[in-house]
């Protein structure tokens, strides 16, 4: 007699373990599904063209010439006339600039 007294203890037992562990699951799958609910990210999307990328790059530094040269005239006077664009290459012997060459 004692003997079944304990397994059906043993058999209670285990049903309200089994009970309490199947509502707590039933509790966790629904936190997790309130969760995933409220981590919803809203986005905006774009449809899908070709279109062409503008190679350039706008960047603020300091820059340096690699090589710096004294530029000096061989007589003096008023430059009447510059040879030459504003930031271009020129080469050794190019004329920069005519001088007024009026004696006065």
């Amino acid at each position: 007699m004692k003997r079944w007294k304990f397994i059906l203890a043993a058999l209670v037992l285990s049903g309200i373990i089994v009970a309490v562990l199947a509502n707590n699951k039933r509790t966790i799958e629904q936190r997790r599904s309130e969760n995933v609910l409220q981590t919803v990210i809203p986005v905006v999307t774009a449809p899908v063209r070709w279109d062409t990328l503008d190679n350039s790059l706008e960047l603020t530094g300091t820059i340096s010439a690699n090589n710096v040269v004294q530029v000096a005239s061989e007589a003096n006077g008023r430059i009447v006339r510059s040879a030459i664009e504003l930031g271009r290459t020129v080469q050794q012997g190019e004329v920069l600039a005519v001088l007024d060459d009026e004696l006065r």
